[in-house]
């Protein structure tokens, strides 16, 4: 190891830090891992689940309308994707769109614009974020404009579970995350945060600044397409939006749900009765 990366010595450098942090990563996690739940429902002839279905899940799958009664006891299964949550139903429409039935009617939500708008209020609330320290702080080199830019931003990024110091060199020290982007291209989070204020206005207000870095970071942190989340993750999503100040818009204006009442569904099918 290198004892001389840190001008005050509060550092020092592996030779393989990558391997020293999947040994004990690894080690962490299997001490805290419990026995694995048994499945509660539903399970395929062949042993396994569906794409986006984790081990111990509750899931169910819609049955073809002519399926015969199959001979092992198990369910036929065939798309499209249903899971159960208490009273509510979720179906993925894709990998982004999830329809669920919610008393007289159904509503569509976006999954990736609902966690959006959850994590930018977090963001700009500076609460409910779960900061990670890291076991190894990551050195992040940036263009020299936008390590310019982000030293001046510094407090404003500690605000937002962002802890990072200037390393010299174009370089910033990250020591601590919100835990949703500890896994995340931090480096490239924080390069476009770095354009979004070089883009800013000369002036600008520090509370627009900080809604920049906070919508910036929100849409790298939300879940993304192909990430199918558990009725679990599901259902708490939908308590987090309804806990927000503006639940049916993600931090850019989209709408993050679209509700379809029985009324208008008998408008769509010319239904008068």
């Amino acid at each position: 190891m290198d004892f001389n990366v840190h001008p005050a010595k509060r550092e020092v450098r592996f030779s393989d830090k990558e391997a020293v942090y999947r040994s004990v990563y690894s080690a962490v996690r299997e001490a805290l891992r419990g026995p694995a739940e048994e499945a509660s429902d539903c399970v395929l002839d062949s042993g396994e689940a569906p794409a986006g279905i984790r081990p111990g899940e509750t899931w169910l799958q819609a049955v073809p309308p002519d399926a015969q009664p199959s001979t092992s006891g198990v369910p036929f299964v065939s798309d499209p994707l249903i899971r159960y949550s208490g009273d509510l139903r979720f179906i993925y429409l894709g990998d982004v769109f999830v329809a669920y039935t919610e008393g007289r009617g159904v509503t569509l939500l976006d999954h990736h614009a609902a966690h959006e708008r959850i994590l930018y209020e977090r963001l700009r609330r500076g609460t409910d974020l779960e900061v990670t320290q890291m076991l190894f702080p990551r050195q992040v080199r940036l263009a020299a404009r936008e390590y310019r830019v982000l030293i001046q931003h510094l407090e404003a990024l500690g605000e937002m579970g962002i802890e990072a110091e200037d390393f010299g060199h174009d370089t910033l020290m990250v020591r601590a995350v919100p835990g949703f982007m500890f896994d995340a291209d931090i480096a490239g989070i924080l390069s476009d945060v770095a354009f979004c204020l070089i883009e800013a206005t000369a002036g600008s207000p520090v509370e627009e600044l900080k809604d920049r870095i906070a919508k910036r970071i929100a849409c790298h942190g939300s879940v993304r397409g192909a990430v199918m989340l558990s009725h679990a993750e599901l259902s708490r999503l939908l308590d987090d939006l309804e806990a927000a100040e503006d639940p049916e818009h993600c931090p850019h204006g989209r709408p993050t749900r679209i509700r379809m009442s029985i009324d208008d569904l008998k408008r769509m099918f010319r239904r008068t009765g």
